[in-house]
């Protein structure tokens, strides 16, 4: 199977996405990467750097939409469920109503 490509993950970013890139390009929870990172930093602060370097060189993730499959747009635009058509009820003409 291949792998993505190497891409900053701006839907799911902290501060720039290198993290959560790099855990859906090695498929791993981001959040192990991001843990990583910070141990890095304090036991040789060589991780700022590699952290500050991937931020410059590697893209950003395109976000663009998909179209949806469905042919009723209200039905797949947010996966919410449609409410049924609700049928709505004659007014009762003034003669039929009761006095208050």
């Amino acid at each position: 199977m291949a792998r993505p490509p190497l891409t900053r993950d701006t839907e799911n970013q902290k501060i720039a996405g290198v993290c959560a890139g790099l855990g859906r390009y090695f498929d791993i929870d981001p959040v192990l990467v991001r843990i990583l990172f910070v141990v890095f930093v304090f036991v040789g602060g060589g991780a700022l750097l590699a952290y500050a370097l991937l931020w410059l060189v590697v893209d950003a993730a395109s976000t663009t939409p998909t179209a949806p499959a469905a042919s009723n747009a209200a039905d797949a635009s947010d996966g919410a469920p449609v409410p049924a058509a609700v049928t709505p009820t004659p007014a009762a003409s003034p003669s039929e109503q009761q006095p208050a």
